[in-house]
């Protein structure tokens, strides 16, 4: 029983191996969705959906895609101009408050030709689903840079924005309306085992001749050995250069330090207090500032107590006498600010 169970479960981990190996997800950094619209039955506007994720899983060939989802965020429209994407989130367009999501999901997928496809599904807009179809197109396998599988989707389709509720319009002359009802959309996607995308970082890593060699090598066209004993080579440059760096290191740094040495000996010791500060003198001049602030802070006091005590009958804290006073007492209080910074950066 113990065996059966251990060769059941064995397999469900090989199962779910293969069936991770066909999943494909699609990377961001080089895939885009566009779209454009009729504008005064002549123009158009194009835009763009900045925010999306997706998935295909493939056959075990990885060449017919058995099934595709794909999520987009309405928020993330651009058409280029600000006011009109506002105009586009909001309850005569997409809606985005109430609607997070544009989802499709395919049911059927089939060949319409070498490395073309058809597939119809069910998309789903402000919380509206109708059927949906989309032609695509399929590379090949492709090894980038750092030995990553890529595969890429070049897609298009066209469908009625009157299916999803999206029916806001302004008529214009002739009987014609400003905004067209068909929208054309296109894009492609870069797509990759869900497991083994490329990072963003890889792309902003430095064009050195080691990377480009490393390159060749992945590419097969360098042998493992041409690359190590490039490899040698380049760490022999490397040790030169440090050492040639070590060499006009200390031609510089030799003159230098006489001279600064000279200089201390001959220059007047405007500093030497200041260099010898040690924990006593900060306790002391702690001491001093605190004994020092709880005089000024006395002084505050007994002064407005007097002025208050002399004119009983005109002394206002906000009135012309207690102007007075603090005109008198807050230059006090800053000169002995002054002085302490003083004592303690310049002695």
């Amino acid at each position: 029983m113990r065996l059966l169970l251990l060769t059941l479960s064995l397999l469900s981990f090989a199962l779910f191996a293969k069936e991770e190996k066909n999943i494909w997800v699609i990377n961001p950094d080089h895939s885009e969705i566009y779209f454009k619209v009729p504008y005064l039955g002549i123009g158009e506007v194009t835009g763009q959906f900045q925010s999306f994720r997706g998935q295909v899983h493939f056959d075990s060939d990885l060449e017919l895609a058995n099934n595709i989802t794909l999520t987009i965020n309405p928020a993330s429209i651009s058409t280029g101009n600000s006011m009109r994407d506002g105009h586009l989130r909001s309850s005569d367009f997409l809606q985005v408050d109430q609607f997070k999501t544009i989802q499709f999901k395919s049911r059927t997928i089939k060949v319409t030709g070498p490395g073309n496809f058809s597939t119809d599904g069910k998309l789903q807009v402000k919380g509206i689903t109708a059927p949906f179809s989309i032609n695509y197109e399929l590379s090949n396998l492709i090894k980038d840079s750092w030995g990553n599988e890529n595969k890429f989707v070049k897609f298009s389709g066209v469908f009625d924005r009157q299916q999803f509720s999206l029916n806001w319009n302004k008529k214009i002359a002739d009987s014609q309306f400003l905004v067209g009802n068909e929208i054309h959309f296109w894009g492609t996607f870069q797509i990759q085992p869900k497991k083994k995308i490329t990072p963003s970082h890889n792309f902003m890593l430095p064009n050195t001749r080691y990377i480009q060699e490393r390159e060749r090598l992945m590419r097969g066209e360098i042998t493992q050995q041409q690359f190590d004993r490039l490899l040698e080579t380049f760490e022999e440059k490397a040790q030169e250069e440090s050492n040639l760096n070590k060499d006009a290191e200390l031609q510089l740094s030799e003159p230098k330090t006489v001279k600064i040495e000279a200089e201390m000996r001959t220059a007047a010791p405007t500093n030497a207090v200041s260099a010898n500060k040690d924990y006593l003198w900060w306790l002391a001049y702690t001491l001093v500032t605190c004994f020092g602030l709880i005089g000024v802070i006395a002084l505050f006091i007994h002064t407005k107590g007097f002025f208050s005590d002399y004119w009983k009958d005109r002394y206002e804290e906000v009135g012309t006498l207690g102007y007075l006073t603090d005109l008198v007492l807050y230059p006090i209080g800053l000169l002995y600010l002054m002085a302490l910074w003083h004592l303690a950066f310049n002695s």
